[in-house]
């Protein structure tokens, strides 16, 4: 089998690190960027090697090929996965924290697969897994800057797979629901109470759990490798069941009963 090559972007925590591991543990070498540099045991990973940068910066992007071109492994997956979120409304939201949501989160993927997606084109193509969020087509409260980020993502996913599917490449999203995450932790720090949110937000998921990073990553991996060769264009919700229903909470057995004839 020809050596693979995965570059995944905020790859030293949460959804990211979880899919660093997975595709290292699929034989999968990893160019990871992040902010941060990677934490033990990923650091140390055979196969893992780290830019500390920004997917916003054109310069990071630089040092990404520079590594996948010197091994001499073009990339065969792109996992989009940098992004931050900002609370607040239209009216509490400065225009520069929506400029930076944007730069983050979207002007990063796009950056980030204008440096990549030609190699991988030249090698015979790839696939690029967008990830995205239910809040890409439901609304949370508090979050309308990020929301519009993650919307405009699935659509540059879509995008990317009718442009680019003639010359071997697929593009699709998996979309998460709550996940147990550093950045959702600081998220639910915001709160007055944040056990009792968190419990919350487990109790609206027909599963009745946060999801963790790795249900995530494996979903990523799965529309990176050739399981999911008949896909493009789609997206997977990966989100515990929240957005089959409107609000799926019953705990004290209140709900529905069986109707008889």
């Amino acid at each position: 089998m020809h050596p693979r090559l995965a570059v995944i972007t905020g790859s030293t925590k949460g959804i990211g690190e979880a899919c660093a591991r997975r595709f290292l543990r699929e034989g999968v070498a990893v160019v990871g960027i992040s902010t941060s540099p990677p934490d033990e045991p990923l650091a140390s990973a055979p196969g893992y090697h780290a830019v500390v940068g920004d997917v916003a910066d054109p310069a990071a992007w630089d040092r990404v090929t520079a590594i996948y071109r010197e091994l001499a492994i073009p990339p065969t997956a792109i996992v989009l996965n940098a992004a931050r979120a900002r609370i607040g409304t239209v009216l509490t939201v400065t225009m520069e924290t929506w400029r930076q949501q944007f730069e983050d989160n979207v002007f990063g993927a796009v950056l980030g697969t204008k440096a990549v997606l030609p190699d991988m084109i030249a090698a015979g193509g790839g696939s690029i897994v967008v990830v995205s969020s239910v809040n890409g087509w439901m609304a949370e409260q508090g979050l309308i800057a990020y929301s519009c980020t993650k919307a405009t993502l699935i659509e540059f996913a879509r995008s990317l797979a009718v442009d680019h599917a003639r010359q071997g490449v697929r593009a699709n999203v998996v979309a998460p629901g709550a996940t147990d995450t550093p950045a959702f932790r600081r998220a639910m720090g915001t709160a007055e109470d944040p056990e009792a949110w968190i419990a919350e937000r487990a109790a609206r998921n027909p599963l009745g759990r946060i999801l963790s990073s790795d249900e995530v990553a494996n979903v990523a991996w799965f529309l990176a490798s050739d399981e999911s060769a008949g896909m493009t264009g789609a997206v997977v919700a990966v989100d515990a069941g929240l957005s089959v229903s409107f609000d799926f909470r019953d705990p004290e057995g209140h709900g529905y009963r069986e109707s008889t004839p």
